[in-house]
């Protein structure tokens, strides 16, 4: 049976407290930071998580243009940890030799990211879960930055796994760690840390679940759950009926058969219970945090690394995708000062954590970060000179990668053959017809244009912000 005594506590607002100033709050008044990254949860699946939503975006401020910087984990992630776009930290794909953990660390990004920059400013780090593709290649190797270190290797696996604990490795499914359910286990580790943090210290917990990625094993109390749909939702792309319009890769693949749709619903119903353990995780962290008097001055922040399909455009399941499925992301905030159930429209980008980071922190940002500090939009307005386009890359992916530039009410996708689409998402929100042959008033010479100026940016966040608006 899941825990639900404590929601009543949980859900109470955080008292108002004036943000930090960055780069001169003491120590004692700077803000805890808990970020909590899930693993292929698409922005749709939030409309079937009421508890989840209940404690994130009824609480804080949603983003509702928030893309990911790659629409695949590896890339995602290391985007998070540097502040900077693919092309620039050089995590192209999820596995070597043009990703992965080891491309990551040999590129030299583990001696300047979120860890070392919090750290260095005098935070208590913890990362707590999964951190990067074939890790588990790895798991003596601590990372500098990081004060604790309770890291998994494996695939999505939630019952049999390996973790690296402060470089020691332990193997939970047999023997004396037996019928541990990772997410349960990482939501204990998050407890022990906040209220093992010295008071008189902030702390950042870097918490990330692999829920829920496939296989999405829900906990053994929530495998009888109930669930809102018994099915993937039936959105006006899922199985797309005419593909005519769009690049070969897309308009060569059959429609999804009765089984097919059948084994998709099936996954979408467990990823759903799967997500339950972390609701409970969450409440878990915010009661401790309540228990250790840290909730009122603490920003927590959600969000998936990238998206998932459940059969839009006939992709039966699966990421590695330009179009809003694997691109779009949920991003949210909730903390001091920040009223309940706000949003805002100005255009994000995963790149903007590692910074959002640093500025409440009060932490020193290196020269090379794309990205841009979040914090300005905390009242749910974009100040002037915010930027009007992101980009989303997969430099070596499908049709020799894509890169997705968001602008406005546009979708523009660059192939690496030469192949490109338009979208006008203002009327066209499930990306049906691709008008890239018939733009009507779409400026496409300027889309173009500014599509590679920041597939192409560099030198860190002064020549792209200069390309983003």
């Amino acid at each position: 049976m899941r825990v639900r005594s404590m929601l009543a506590s949980v859900m109470a607002s955080a008292q108002a407290a004036p943000l930090p100033t960055p780069h001169s709050a003491a120590a004692a008044t700077r803000p805890n930071i808990v970020f909590v990254l899930v693993d292929d949860l698409v922005l749709g699946m939030m409309d079937d998580l009421p508890r989840l939503r209940s404690l994130t975006s009824e609480e804080g401020l949603s983003f509702t243009a928030a893309y990911t910087a790659a629409p695949v984990c590896c890339p995602s992630r290391a985007a998070i940890l540097r502040g900077q776009y693919p092309h620039n930290n050089g995590v192209l794909r999820n596995a070597p030799p043009q990703g992965g953990y080891s491309t990551f660390r040999n590129r030299g990004n583990e001696s300047s990211n979120i860890a070392t920059w919090l750290h260095d400013a005098g935070y208590r780090t913890g990362l707590i879960g999964k951190y990067l593709n074939f890790y588990d290649e790895a798991l003596k190797h601590v990372p500098k930055g990081w004060d604790r270190w309770f890291v998994y290797g494996g695939k999505g696996k939630y019952t049999t796994y390996r973790i690296s604990d402060q470089g020691k490795v332990r193997l939970y499914g047999k023997g004396k760690e037996k019928s541990q359910y990772q997410t349960d286990v990482l939501a204990r580790k998050a407890v022990d840390f906040i209220r093992t943090t010295s008071a008189d210290k902030p702390l950042f917990l870097y918490l990330a679940p692999s829920t829920p990625h496939e296989p999405a094993t829900p906990a053994p109390r929530d495998k009888k759950a109930a669930v809102p749909r018994d099915q993937a939702p039936r959105v006006p792309s899922f199985n797309e009926e005419d593909m005519s319009d769009k690049p070969a890769i897309w308009s060569s693949r059959k429609t999804l058969g009765r089984k097919q749709i059948k084994d998709l619903d099936r996954v979408y119903v467990r990823q759903v219970k799967s997500m339950y353990a972390v609701e409970d995780m969450i409440e878990n962290v915010i009661a401790a945090l309540k228990a250790t008097n840290r909730f009122d001055n603490t920003y927590i922040f959600f969000a998936s690394d990238n998206g998932y399909h459940h059969g839009q455009h006939r992709v039966k399941l699966g990421k590695k995708t330009p179009f809003e499925e694997s691109t779009h992301m949920p991003l949210i905030v909730r903390g001091p000062d920040i009223p309940a159930g706000l949003t805002t429209n100005a255009m994000v980008s995963y790149i903007d954590l590692g910074p959002t980071f640093a500025d409440l922190a009060g932490a020193d940002l290196p020269d090379f970060v794309d990205g841009r500090s979040l914090v300005p939009l905390f009242n749910g307005n974009a100040p002037n000179g915010w930027r009007d386009a992101v980009i989303c890359e997969l430099p070596r992916g499908p049709k020799q990668g894509f890169t997705v530039l968001r602008e406005g009410p546009y979708a523009y996708t660059a192939y690496g053959d030469g192949d490109r689409e338009l979208f006008d998402l203002s009327v066209d929100p499930y990306q049906l017809d691709n008008i890239y042959h018939s733009p009507g008033g779409a400026p496409l010479a300027d889309l173009e244009a500014r599509y590679r100026a920041l597939a192409a940016c560099n030198a860190g966040g002064t020549r792209c912000q200069q390309a983003d608006g």
